[in-house]
This record gives structure tokens, sequence and C-alpha cells, in this order.
């Protein structure tokens, strides 16, 4: 099983008292141990957050670097500082 990264950041905000971001969206799953695991499809997820305005979007790091490597490839994108 797996609780998605969304769902646990929003269960860790409501223990501290304070609402999450609006501008930022994430993305990803925990497995039972903690650990973060990839997530497929980052480069519409990417795609959609620039649409919208965000400013950011948490992904696991291996699946950012292979979204963005694919997106410099087909549009030129690259990677914010």
């Amino acid at each position: 099983g797996s609780l998605g990264v969304a769902a646990a950041l929003s269960l860790v905000c409501m223990a501290m008292g304070r609402e999450p971001r609006h501008d930022v969206a994430v993305t990803g799953a925990l497995d039972l141990r903690g650990n973060v695991l990839t997530v497929c499809g980052l480069e519409g997820k990417l795609r959609a957050c620039r649409e919208g305005g965000l400013a950011a979007l948490l992904a696991p790091e291996a699946a950012v670097t292979a979204a963005l490597a694919e997106l410099a490839a087909s549009e030129g994108w690259r990677r914010p500082r």
C-alpha cells in the first residue's frame, strides 16, 4: 500500500495548524516505510503547472530529472535555479 505525498502533506499541515500553499502542486507516493516512490507522466504535470501559473511542483527528484530532460529535448525547457 501507499499514501500520496499530497495526502501526507495535508495531514502534516493539519497537525501543525497551517494551510498548505495554494500555488504549489505535489505529486508522488510514499510506501509503508516512508520512502518516496517515483511517478510517471510528469511531463504532463509540469506542463499543467506552467499553464496554471503555479509557482512549483514538488515531485521525486529522479522523475523531475527525467521529465525535464525529455521536455528540454522536445520543447526547450530548462530546470529553474
